[in-house]
């Protein structure tokens, strides 16, 4: 206490001439105010370092902003690829669809000339669309090499509106398919390519027959008994461009006098809209690779939006297929 009071003393010289009981009440009180002093200096301290941490998840590294920056870019020319490609396939397959309803119009025995070359404004028709799914085969090969659009391609996936291939999946298992058969997992992007790339290479011959198969897949629906008639042309169209990409009849393998049409194209179609990015899906993405800066990646500005990379007439059909998804997969009737 005496060395206490000397520093004092020696800080301010005056204290020495105050009777004892006031230099320990004024030793009191000194001690008082440093001990405040030191408080603050600590709080200060520890506020002024939570700011600093603030302003720092606020913030993007220069590095990663640059990183952030070239996968946005790579990640938009993705799947504005994949918007524009799926947009231009399904307005390809409607024209086909017209031209093939004008031919089998005027010659309804198709069986004729199912195994025929086609006719030249059908052949025109015809490689439109091959040209279009060559795009669209071209556009997702490209999100698989582009290894943060696919992450994005697999988030959206887990969307709880992409269930177009689970429902074919289900049905499939119920007429005694097994699992691996019947499963086409649209997170597989190398398969999804393949699939596209297979339907090239059954058109490229160019006959009558895929084209007749196609439609009447999809004009299954407009059987007495089956009870799914379209209401709307263009949700017509979305099917047959489904039926055209991958679609099959077959039988169930617990009771063969069971036939059904299952539309996987169509299924596969409506998911890969339903997959297409927007800035919620991309910013989880990124978060979830740079935990730290969430709040600085949330205040990022996003222009990839799913509605501006698919075009309306495609988007409507989508939609409608989603309100009448037993179009997915029909059950024939008896004979």
């Amino acid at each position: 206490m005496d060395k206490l009071l000397m520093v004092v003393q020696s800080v301010m010289p005056l204290v020495a001439f105050y009777p004892r009981w006031a230099q320990m009440l004024f030793l009191a009180a000194f001690t008082s105010v440093l001990g405040s002093v030191f408080v603050f200096v600590l709080l200060f301290s520890s506020a002024s370092k939570q700011k600093a941490d603030a302003d720092s998840a606020l913030q993007l590294p220069d590095q990663l902003r640059r990183q952030i920056d070239a996968d946005l870019a790579s990640a938009s020319t993705a799947f504005a690829d994949l918007g524009l490609a799926l947009s231009n396939y399904y307005a390809s397959a409607m024209a086909l669809r017209l031209r093939v309803l004008d031919h089998t119009t005027a010659h309804p025995d198709v069986a004729l000339y199912i195994d025929d070359p086609l006719t030249p404004p059908l052949r025109e028709a015809a490689e439109d669309v091959i040209r279009t799914l060559e795009a669209l085969h071209s556009a997702v090969s490209s999100i698989q090499r582009t290894e943060f659009a696919a992450a994005c391609w697999r988030r959206g996936a887990a969307s709880s509106a992409v269930t177009s291939l689970r429902r074919v999946r289900d049905r499939l298992v119920a007429f005694g398919f097994s699992e691996r058969e019947a499963t086409l997992d649209v997170t597989d992007i190398p398969n999804v390519a393949q699939f596209v790339a297979v339907a090239v290479a059954r058109l490229r011959p160019l006959t009558f027959a895929p084209l007749l198969t196609a439609v009447l897949s999809t004009n299954s629906a407009d059987i007495e008994g089956v009870g799914q008639q379209y209401d709307d042309a263009g949700l017509r169209s979305l099917v047959f461009a489904g039926n055209l990409l991958f679609g099959f009849v077959d039988r169930s393998r617990q009771d063969p006098t069971r036939q059904f049409v299952a539309s996987f194209g169509s299924a596969m179609l409506a998911d890969m809209a339903h997959i297409m990015p927007d800035s919620t899906t991309i910013k989880a993405e990124l978060g979830s690779r740079n935990p730290q800066y969430v709040r600085a990646i949330d205040a990022v500005r996003i222009s990839i939006e799913p509605a501006n990379l698919i075009s309306g007439d495609f988007r409507l059909a989508v939609a409608a297929l989603q309100k009448r998804p037993g179009l997915l997969f029909l059950e024939l009737p008896i004979n």
